[in-house]
């Protein structure tokens, strides 16, 4: 399931460097308002799903994986429970984070495992820890808006939203690509194979993005980002690419993304006062700073 959570950080992470471009119906100053606000979101929970479909000669592979977020960013409390489930397998996931001066306490569970519990500097934070951390700054690098436009209103949770939808460039795509969890997977590509890839990807389809926006208090509800179109011309132009004495340009020929979605929704936004950890998980043995650095 590991190459499962690297997808799941990628298409996350394209909620983190969405190019907006400015346009003439005023969704330029909305969008603008909406990533001030959401920067200074001081807690909140976050509904985070992912629908992956992808079929390949008549066999069809799902993978799912829903997550929910309760965050406070100061001091620093975290919930995070995530169900990841593929080819009639499913992994579960709970971690609490806790802040306590300089130290930030972390407490992870796979399944029905033991708990582990870590104490991490700030600067100590790797693999899931800062994965997690790195979720709550999802609306946090949003920039001057263009081509992005208002294509109704929709009611959310009693709310009326506006609905603004945009595309994300395949250029930033290749950014994400490198600079999420899936640059593990791709640490065994030669230079020249590694250059390929980015000259593929810049010419793949567009990513399709939209936001459903509480345009009262500039706060975001919901955000869709959907890759089914980029990922079904990035395989169309690997099997342009590839060497067909390989095999592999028949088998790529054979893959077809049906779905590719990532959806967040934001609920209790500056609602939170606390984030209560069960006595059994604040119980956790404290393990040593070697064991702390796996996490």
């Amino acid at each position: 399931m590991k190459i499962g959570k690297r997808i799941l950080a990628f298409l996350l992470s394209a909620l983190l460097a969405i190019p907006l471009l400015g346009c003439s119906d005023g969704s330029a100053q909305l969008m603008e308002r909406m990533a001030k606000r959401m920067q200074d979101v001081q807690s909140a929970r976050m509904d985070i799903c992912m629908d992956v479909d992808v079929s390949a000669a008549g066999e069809m592979l799902d993978l799912q994986a829903a997550m929910q977020l309760d965050y406070i960013r100061e001091p620093l409390a975290m919930k995070m429970q995530m169900d990841l489930s593929s080819a009639g397998q499913s992994e579960q996931a709970t971690m609490y984070l806790q802040q306590a001066d300089t130290w930030i306490h972390a407490y992870m569970r796979q399944g029905r495992g033991d708990w582990q519990h870590a104490a991490l500097l700030e600067g100590q934070l790797t693999g899931q820890v800062q994965q997690a951390l790195n979720m709550t700054d999802i609306v946090n690098t949003l920039f001057d808006a263009k081509q992005f436009k208002k294509v109704g209103t929709e009611q959310i949770d009693g709310v009326t939203t506006v609905k603004i939808s945009g595309k994300l460039g395949a250029e930033t795509i290749v950014k994400l690509l490198l600079s999420s969890g899936l640059s593990e997977e791709m640490t065994h590509l030669h230079a020249d194979a590694l250059e390929q890839l980015r000259n593929i990807v810049t010419q793949m389809g567009e990513t399709s993005i939209t936001y459903w926006i509480d345009e009262e208090k500039a706060e975001l509800r919901k955000a869709e980002v959907d890759m089914t179109q980029a990922l079904n011309g990035l395989l169309q132009k690997l099997v342009s690419q590839v060497d067909a004495r390989s095999g592999m340009q028949f088998v790529l020929y054979l893959i077809q993304f049906d779905t590719c979605k990532v959806t967040v929704s934001y609920t209790d936004i500056d609602a939170l006062s606390s984030i209560e950890i069960p006595q059994e998980v604040l119980d956790t043995p404290l393990q040593s700073s070697d064991a702390s650095n796996e996490i």
